[in-house]
């Protein structure tokens, strides 16, 4: 019996029914507690303890193609919503060409390859459990429900999901839906991640071809078709037979072990199938097909995705790469170089308090720190990446990365902020003292300005130079008091310092040059929180047809997002950003499942949630206004307020304890307190000098870190300070 909209299930109310499926129905709901709209699965059974356990483990899965399992009822699983029509939808409505099949495809191998990392078979994949949304994204839905779901009492259909809890297939039973099972599945043997290979190879025919490769008038004719017919090669485009074929092998034994190896399957493709995996980019209703491969890689607060150029493909599966620096090491909180050829990646780390450059190999585990680059800073890479050029003591040097001292080039004045870029003619352009630019030889010299900031622009800064294929041209950003005017220019280091730089494009947020290995070239720019590229001539200094995502999310701060790209095609990026830049807030569980976002993205420093959990006071800093505190009011759809007006810095928010009146802040240093009622202003708190950690519970004592902290950083100092109660 379905549900009427209005019904509650638990703190979710149903607003009406979606669909149907093998384990019940499914609703759209709004969560009242956290004011969300989700999609809830309502099973006609109760949940055993063991499926459970089951639900927990899928619950683990954190994958941007995943559905979210975001909670658990009796007889009902609370999904993530998402918007947007089914692959199953969309094949429907004709075969979808072969650019975006492997977009799709990509995405799909992608999401599988995270829950085989962790143990979990989807067992059910077919095109009405993928969702396409409006942004490209592909999102996998049901992952692991195959596997708790209970075996249904009634008769099965050819589109049944027939299913048992088990923790793994028990032999004798048929599980998935018929179209879809692997001929072992079928036969009701023992599966494993094969199954799910299987049906990824049944699912790409479909979308290629818009015809279901396994049918029959009845389930057993469609199960007979599954373990006995041979598919009809004839539709499917040559660049993916070979994949196919061994996605589709009949024997388990034979077929593709790990979606992974889906990747190595591409490289092998002959020259001749090549364009039209990686050709440039055309308008398309959506794209998301990437001329670059990204895995991911943790270093201390950034993430970082590359991919390895001496492959002759991309391969989109991410790859998580962890760096953990040896007892005594800190890493840098500046992001790593990586080297024009994609093999090395160069970064800060500290021993005993001191920074030097150290670089690690990605064939390599070893974390090697060159000496002679004390204090050094913002590394970049020789164009034959066998050196390093980095600013440290108030000087610009050079060091050969398999040995010998660093040699100094020239003076740099440490007003600015040292991006540098070493190009194929011999010259390093870098950011003199009045923040235009200046180059200077690899050998070392007196720097020559080669910029002049344009005051009709209101310009303040020439930074982030990147030099063109050709070593003569460089691109640069140039950042304007009026965010509106800042944008990228091309300027040449023969030119004179008054030369009029070519404006390329107009941007925030710098935008970076990137090239594929078949030579294609690219911008790569912000939009919005996402990192997005456009097809780009070098030569003529020209962008040409639409604009394309290459990743839903990047962090990025006032000036540029968190990308960088080397000349062989590797692509770098981080999605946490370092110091100030773009947040976005969430909530998240215990278990640092997300829950659900907060506001929108901003440049946010610090905040403190209220006591009552109701608002958020922070300290944001939006470009060109002035950094004071605000507050978020949960209660109103995240609406957010300025709390202080005063033109000097306020920052490090603290709630008042227990009742949340006021908030405690440092503006100059010093400690202010105001109430966040009424019209009243702040007033000195205390005489003491630092930022407000945390109140204590009974309000009595206030935790502060000194302004000026010793060389150890984690010493707190705690002050008893009486607050006065409002009354």
């Amino acid at each position: 019996m379905s549900l009427a909209p209005g019904t509650q299930l638990g703190p979710y109310e149903v607003i009406a029914l979606i669909g149907q499926g093998g384990m019940g129905e499914v609703y759209r709901a709004h969560d009242t507690r956290l004011r969300r709209d989700v999609a809830i699965k309502v099973s006609a059974a109760q949940f055993s303890e063991r499926f459970l356990r089951e639900a927990r483990a899928i619950a683990s899965l954190n994958h941007p193609n995943i559905c979210t399992l975001f909670d658990i009822g009796p007889n009902y699983l609370v999904m993530e919503y998402i918007e947007g029509p089914t692959l199953q939808e969309r094949i429907k409505a004709a075969p979808i060409p072969l650019e975006e099949s492997l977009a799709i495809a990509r995405q799909m191998a992608a999401a599988l390859e995270a829950a085989h990392e962790k143990a979990i078979v989807h067992r059910d994949l077919k095109p009405a459990n993928v969702k396409l949304t409006a942004s490209g994204i592909v999102k996998v839905l049901d992952f692991g429900l195959a596997k708790m779901a209970e075996q249904p009492s009634e008769p099965m259909s050819e589109n049944t999901p027939t299913l048992t809890l088990a923790s793994a297939t028990i032999a004798g039973t048929v599980l998935g839906t018929a179209a879809y099972m692997a001929p072992e599945q079928a036969r009701g043997k023992t599966v494993d991640k094969r199954a799910d290979i299987w049906a990824f190879g049944v699912v790409v025919y479909e979308m290629l071809t818009g015809s279901r490769l396994f049918q029959g008038e009845t389930l057993s004719d469609t199960l007979i078709d599954v373990a006995t017919k041979h598919p009809d090669w004839e539709p499917v485009p040559p660049q993916l037979l070979r994949l196919l074929k061994r996605c589709l092998e009949k024997d388990p034994q034979k077929r593709l072990r790990d979606i992974g190896d889906m990747a190595l399957l591409l490289e092998e493709l002959p020259a001749a199938a090549i364009p039209a995996l990686v050709e440039a980019p055309t308008p398309a209703p959506r794209r998301s097909l990437l001329p670059w491969a990204v895995a991911a890689l943790g270093l201390a607060a950034a993430t970082v995705a590359l991919w390895a150029p001496w492959r002759p493909l991309p391969n989109l599966a991410p790859v998580v790469l962890d760096i953990f620096p040896e007892k005594g090491q800190v890493l840098g909180a500046n992001h790593p170089a990586i080297s024009p050829d994609g093999r090395s990646l160069a970064m800060r780390v500290a021993v005993a308090g001191v920074f030097r450059l150290a670089v690690r190999r990605l064939d390599s585990v070893e974390l090697r720190i060159l000496p002679g680059t004390e204090d050094a800073n913002y590394p970049d890479w020789s164009p034959d990446s066998r050196s390093l050029v980095f600013a440290a003591q108030g000087k610009l040097k050079r060091i050969e990365v398999a040995g010998g001292p660093a040699q100094t080039l020239c003076d740099w004045s440490t007003a600015s902020i040292p991006f540098m870029s070493w190009g194929s003619a011999g010259v390093i352009v870098f950011p003199g003292p009045s923040n235009e630019l200046q180059r200077v030889s690899e050998k070392g010299g007196t720097p020559q300005k080669i910029t002049t900031l344009d005051t009709s622009r209101n310009e303040r800064r020439h930074g982030i130079p990147q030099f063109l294929p050709d070593g003569k041209r460089f691109l640069f950003f140039a950042q304007s008091n009026d965010p509106e005017k800042s944008a990228l220019f091309a300027a040449s280091i023969d030119g004179p310092a008054t030369q009029k730089p070519t404006l390329v494009m107009r941007v925030q947020r710098n935008a970076f040059y990137s090239r594929s290995q078949r030579g294609d070239e690219y911008l790569l720019f912000e939009r919005e929180g996402a990192l997005m590229a456009q097809a780009f001539d070098s030569s003529a200094l020209k962008l040409s047809g639409e604009a394309f995502l290459v990743l839903p999310d990047i962090a990025s701060n006032t000036d540029h997002p968190y990308v960088t790209a080397s000349t062989a095609g590797a692509l770098a990026y981080s999605r946490y950003a370092i110091g100030n830049g773009t947040f976005q807030y969430r909530w998240r569980d215990r278990a640092g499942k997300q829950i659900s976002d907060v506001g929108a993205p901003g440049n946010y420093v610090s905040f403190s949630l209220s006591p009552d959990e109701q608002r958020v006071a922070l300290f944001q800093a939006p470009a060109g206004a002035n950094n004071d505190i605000y507050v978020l009011d949960l209660a109103r759809n995240a609406l957010v307020t300025r709390f202080t007006f005063d033109p000097a810095t306020d920052h490090w928010p603290v709630w008042s304890r227990p009742d949340g009146r006021t908030v405690t802040f440092t503006r100059g240093g010093k400690l202010f307190q105001k109430p966040i009622e009424g019209t009243a202003t702040e007033q000195p708190l205390a005489d003491l000098e630092g930022s407000p950690l945390d109140w204590s519970r009974d309000g009595r004592h206030l935790c502060v870190r000194p302004r000026f902290p010793p060389l150890d950083r984690h010493r707190w100092q705690i002050r008893a300070i009486h607050q006065k109660r409002q009354q």
